[in-house]
């Protein structure tokens, strides 16, 4: 399963979680074109993103994304899903770091980091704000930290 893919099942799954939830997030709208390509839109706006993967000539893969609005490309770029925290540099589907253990939070800890395809756009912390969170920070690549 290539990480576009992983990514989809877990949007998928916060999708479903969403939809029980009534929220929002549920009236997404996915299609999935070939498992290296997939779209979706934001549900009550007119931005659609399309996501996909291309491998170079050495055979590593890079994923790109176009961010449309009413049709119209707003952006195209390459991303990269590593997340770049002080103690490690990882991409959360493929590791999970060693965190300090000063660092460690407690079980009274409610601060999430919220992984978005994109660059992190008004309308998805507008998703989360209607779910009941709170954008605290930006965090490098497609990144927020939430609570």
């Amino acid at each position: 399963m290539n990480k576009i893919s992983q990514r989809l099942s877990i949007f998928v799954s916060i999708l479903i979680v969403s939809s029980l939830l009534a929220a929002p997030l549920g009236s997404m709208k996915l299609e999935q074109s070939t498992s290296l390509e997939t779209m979706f839109t934001i549900p009550d706006t007119n931005i659609m993103v399309h996501l996909w993967e291309e491998s170079d000539d050495t055979g590593d893969t890079m994923t790109y994304y176009t961010i449309y609005n009413k049709g119209i490309p707003q952006r195209t770029t390459g991303t990269s899903y590593q997340l770049g925290l002080r103690y490690d540099f990882f991409d959360p589907l493929t590791k999970t770091p060693d965190i300090p253990h000063l660092l460690q939070s407690g079980e009274d800890t409610h601060l999430y980091i919220v992984q978005f395809f994109t660059q992190p756009l008004g309308e998805y912390h507008e998703i989360l704000t209607s779910l009941g969170g709170k954008i605290y920070h930006y965090i490098a690549q497609n990144n927020s930290l939430a609570y």
